[in-house]
């Protein structure tokens, strides 16, 4: 449909249903738009302050920012400001009154915000490396307890029953005698058991 179409009749006559129509969408697109914006600026000698639901949740630097819909950003001047106050009555230590002029010269300091949330980070991240040491020096703990049990028992069953042993012994003479292949050694050492020889007639 051509847009001539959408908004006159044959009778030249405007729709003014459509119009209206059409202008209340792209006033709720434009709203929906400003409030869903994304991009921020933080000008020189300025810092962003994030927050979220009322809390701060970071600082950004001068330049381009980028930010959910859900977070805010507050802008504050880190520049030097002077506050000049006239005619400021006042007394002495002795209790005589007088008028001053005063000048006070102030600026945010942006190392402390940010190093309070380097050292936020920072304990955030030494807790959970206690965390996981404290967890493997408990499983480890488990782990030895557990062994020692094993041990314990079985030496309460070796003292019991002295044949036991014999019988692991026997076990494994058992196991090597199935995986000798028949071959004797080729050379024989000093102090070793002394093999079958094949004397011939």
């Amino acid at each position: 449909m051509a847009l001539k179409d959408r908004y006159e009749s044959a009778a030249a006559e405007y729709h003014w249903g459509a119009l209206a129509r059409d202008g209340l969408i792209g006033l709720a697109a434009l709203l929906l738009l400003w409030k869903l914006w994304p991009f921020y600026s933080v000008p020189t000698s300025s810092r962003g302050v994030v927050t979220q639901f009322g809390k701060i949740v970071g600082i950004e630097q001068e330049g381009l920012a980028v930010l959910p819909p859900w977070q805010n950003l507050t802008l504050f001047s880190i520049r030097a400001e002077e506050a000049n106050i006239e005619n400021a009555s006042g007394s002495t230590s002795d209790t005589q009154p007088v008028n001053v002029s005063l000048t006070v010269r102030y600026s945010i300091s942006p190392v402390e915000a940010e190093q309070k949330q380097k050292v936020a980070i920072a304990e955030a991240e030494a807790n959970a490396v206690t965390a996981t040491a404290d967890g493997n020096a408990y499983a480890n703990l488990k782990i030895a307890t557990a062994q020692a049990e094993a041990l314990k028992v079985q030496n309460n069953a070796l003292a019991q029953n002295k044949d036991v042993l014999e019988l692991r012994r026997i076990e494994v003479e058992q196991t090597k005698a199935e995986r000798w292949n028949g071959q004797l050694p080729q050379n024989i050492y000093a102090g070793a058991p002394i093999p079958f020889f094949n004397a011939g007639k």
